[in-house]
């Protein structure tokens, strides 16, 4: 027979609940060449609840190996290391598998290197004239996988992977597609693009509107902007080769 009402009450038992799991500190690497702003750094994560600080380094060298011994979560990451670039780390780690996420912590302006970083592989870009609190999300942020950057920084970062994207796109052109594209790069217009390449002034249209299926654009004024900028780094990267 089931007990019930008032009178039973006094024999329940308390239920034994599981225990809230702990939440796993997030291991950090911290990467700079001075050893006093390394002290501040790692005081800093030594004053929260969720850091563990699993190492330090002061050069490229000793990043790499460092990254490679202890598995961290996330490195922060500073760009000046001697006479060597943070940005060489970036380049031969993030992005690989079992990579951290690296958060770089630079005196540079976002607008000067954090494009360039966030290419390369960073997920944060904070500037060391910024709050400590600050540089706390940034790596709370790279831990869960997303990135830390100005809603500037993000949209410049956005439209530079289109452009990588549709820059690989060109290959898929045909050598007729190509040859229309070369002359927008040049500042022809489609009047001049027709007497150019012998063609009719409908066809070189039909032809842009064809290129600009294939890379992504939505109209022959993006199309003659993105030709030009192609040509820009093309000659820029010849130049630079010279």
């Amino acid at each position: 027979m089931l007990l019930d009402g008032p009178h039973d009450r006094g024999n329940t038992q308390p239920i034994d609940r599981p225990a809230a799991p702990i939440p796993r500190r997030i291991r950090v690497a911290i990467v700079d060449d001075h050893s006093t702003a390394r002290a501040g750094i790692r005081a800093l994560l030594d004053s929260t609840t969720d850091f563990d600080v699993c190492g330090e380094a002061a050069s490229v060298v000793g990043a790499v190996q460092l990254v490679r011994e202890t598995a961290p979560d996330v490195v922060l990451l500073d760009l000046t290391l001697g006479q060597a670039s943070g940005r060489n780390i970036l380049t031969e780690l993030a992005g690989r598998p079992g990579a951290p996420r690296f958060v770089v912590l630079s005196v540079s302006d976002e607008s000067v290197m954090g494009l360039a970083c966030l290419l390369e592989g960073a997920s944060g870009y904070v500037m060391k004239s910024e709050p400590a609190s600050v540089v706390i999300s940034a790596i709370r942020r790279a831990a869960k996988g997303q990135v830390h950057a100005s809603a500037s920084l993000r949209d410049a970062a956005a439209r530079a992977v289109s452009q990588r994207q549709r820059g690989r796109a060109i290959s898929l052109l045909t050598p007729r597609e190509k040859a229309v594209f070369d002359e927008f790069a040049r500042g022809a217009t489609v009047r001049e693009i027709a007497e150019n390449l012998s063609m009719k002034i409908g066809s070189v249209c039909v032809y842009a509107t064809r290129i600009c299926k294939k890379l992504g654009l939505t109209s022959q004024e993006a199309l003659v902007e993105f030709a030009k900028d192609q040509a820009h780094i093309r000659n820029a990267a010849i130049s630079k080769g010279a």
